[in-house]
């Protein structure tokens, strides 16, 4: 692992988000959430490594992974030696987190010059699908085959927002869409984890100040990831069953359980050890996976929940803080074979460690003009996924 390269930090335009209080009214942290999403960082280093570094054919996962870069509209599939077999691209602003869909076709969270919406994008890159609406971050399809992605919306909510009068807060959605492009269902998270105060303690946000003719603004929630709960997953218990929605979200350093056809939350966990955190999944022995940005401690770690005990019982971070760090964004998924790959993506840094935490497989993406472009998520898929790379 090499040390971490500087960042240069960029507001987030997936977020929407307003101008910045005067800078001595926010605390660190503050700083951190609100600035904390960069499109690519200095790469002037000349000894900065490209592709990977590391590979244990032995020991490595077998498969493709499929690396989202966040400014510009671009997934490609990189082999285990670091060869690009194939790319998806959309003249874009901004790409969320990709998922490879039916027949080759890649669901995608997008924002272009016609708008923000859910593409489906065919093997060739061709438009299937584009459903209007202010996707961001994730997309995925559900086990009964209908998509969702999260979306969000401007509301009222002064329960949140005391000396604030004329604040706006923003709730995040969970969007459920069908392949012909229709929404036929939203979702206020706000409302599903406000369902149950003792299940889920809201933690306070620092608001974001109007400037001119925009309203103060807070980012309550700033959502990041959603998993809707598979037929397999239910053999687990009833937290685990069909329909039940686990969601991460930024600001409020937790993960969370929801129902949206009963309006609950059912479970929460990480207040006082997460900070900033991404990518929550559910694993095959009912744990957790969660990415942790370490915002406070300025170092990010995979972490392995039991969600019946809130017992952290695995995790990896790199041997030195300065060695993987990113402040935005960031992923981590338990592959097949029991390894976990996480992504340091301020840095556009990818790594794979075993249960006992050492890294088999490491990526760099290469610097383009003198800059890293930014990683939004890196996810391992097995080749015969991709029936069009059967000839190649």
């Amino acid at each position: 692992l090499r040390p971490a390269l500087p960042l240069l930090l960029l507001p987030l335009a997936a977020c929407d988000r307003g101008p910045a209080q005067p800078e001595q009214e926010l605390s660190e942290l503050g700083m951190l959430q609100q600035l904390g999403y960069s499109d690519s960082v200095d790469a002037e280093d000349p000894h900065r490594p490209v592709g990977v570094l590391v590979h244990d054919a032995e020991a490595t996962a077998p498969g493709l992974t499929l690396i989202t870069i966040h400014r510009g509209g671009e997934s490609f599939l990189l082999d285990e030696a670091g060869e690009v077999v194939h790319r998806w691209s959309l003249p874009s602003k901004v790409w969320g987190h990709t998922q490879p869909d039916r027949d080759g076709s890649l669901l995608v969270p997008a924002i272009r010059e016609e708008g923000t919406s859910l593409l489906r994008l065919s093997w060739d890159s061709e438009v299937l699908l584009d459903v209007p609406t202010r996707a961001h971050h994730d997309a995925e399809r559900r086990a009964d085959g209908l998509l969702s992605v999260l979306s969000f919306a401007w509301r009222e909510l002064p329960e949140f927002t005391a000396g604030w009068p004329d604040a706006e807060v923003r709730d995040e959605l969970l969007v459920v869409v069908d392949d012909e492009g229709t929404i036929l269902g939203e979702h206020s998270i706000i409302d599903l984890l406000a369902s149950d105060p003792a299940v889920f303690t809201f933690k306070e946000v620092e608001m974001r100040a109007g400037q001119g003719d925009r309203r103060p603004q807070l980012d309550l929630l700033h959502a990041n990831s959603l998993y809707w709960m598979r037929p397999e997953d239910a053999v687990h218990g009833p937290l685990f069953a069909e329909g039940n929605v686990l969601v991460s979200m930024r600001h409020q350093d937790q993960m969370a359980i929801v129902r949206p056809a009963e309006g609950k939350v059912l479970w929460s966990w990480g207040l006082g050890e997460i900070s900033g955190p991404h990518d929550a999944t559910v694993l095959a022995n009912g744990h957790m996976m969660i990415f942790d940005n370490g915002l406070e401690a300025k170092r990010s770690r995979a972490l392995e929940v039991d969600p019946a005990t809130g017992d952290i019982v695995w995790s990896w971070q790199a041997p030195e803080p300065g060695d993987f760090f990113t402040i935005a964004r960031g992923a981590a998924e338990r592959l097949p074979n029991g390894n976990t790959i996480l992504v340091d993506s301020d840095h556009g840094h990818v790594v794979e460690v075993t249960a006992e935490g050492r890294v088999v497989w490491e990526y760099y993406h290469p610097a383009v003009d003198g800059r890293v472009a930014s990683i939004v998520r890196a996810k391992r898929y097995p080749r015969e996924m991709f029936p069009a790379l059967a000839g190649d």
